[in-house]
């Protein structure tokens, strides 16, 4: 009876540790709109805005087809953001946050690339605004639609915070790699959300 009781006891503890903090989107994008020209996109979801780099001129830009793979809210497939050129290997996007509030950072995203596309993704952050940057992880797409993610950790609430991905190891000037359904998120607690909602500003 006693180990019983032990045992309905810890599955009580564990599945409220597991509902006591949810994923909170701060910003997403699915690239649907996007027309292989634009320089800087606006999240569909939340707030952010992703700014690719000068060298991304519009012979290094498209608009394949996506996936549903890593899909915000079940959104079909429609448009990713396709990036291409070895004569851009180190160009980069930046995605630009606002204050982060209180919780865990983590972002995630569908990629995939061509046989000559670039072989890595090389994330790195800033938290001052794009003054200084710390590199964090290098992501390796494969010739298959796959998620990528990265835990983030903490961020100060009072730097605004950008994340850089850099793009290399493409060996040909068709090489390619798309992003889709790319999507920042932090963990927040319920406390935290009833905290926020109560907030006047």
């Amino acid at each position: 009876m006693m180990l019983k009781t032990c045992v309905r006891l810890l599955l009580i503890v564990v599945l409220s540790a597991g509902a006591s903090a949810r994923a909170a989107t701060v910003a997403s994008w699915t690239f649907d709109q996007f027309d292989g020209q634009q320089r800087q996109i606006e999240s569909d979801q939340g707030s952010g805005l992703i700014t690719l780099a000068e060298a991304w001129v519009e012979a290094g830009l498209s608009n394949p087809k996506g996936t549903v793979v890593n899909s915000p809210n079940e959104v079909p497939e429609g448009s990713a953001m396709g990036l291409s050129g070895m004569a851009r290997n180190g160009q980069f996007f930046e995605l630009s946050l606002p204050k982060s509030g209180h919780g865990d950072l983590h972002v995630s995203a569908a990629l995939r690339r061509s046989a000559s596309g670039y072989t890595a993704v090389i994330i790195s952050r800033s938290i001052d605004g794009g003054k200084t940057f710390e590199d964090l992880e290098a992501w390796a797409p494969t010739g298959t639609w796959s998620r990528h993610a990265l835990d983030l950790g903490q961020v100060p609430s009072e730097g605004r915070t950008i994340l850089r991905f850099t793009m290399d190891g493409a060996t040909s000037a068709r090489g390619t790699i798309a992003f889709d359904n790319l999507i920042v998120a932090r963990q927040v607690s319920p406390s935290v959300r009833r905290r926020e909602a109560g907030r006047s500003d």
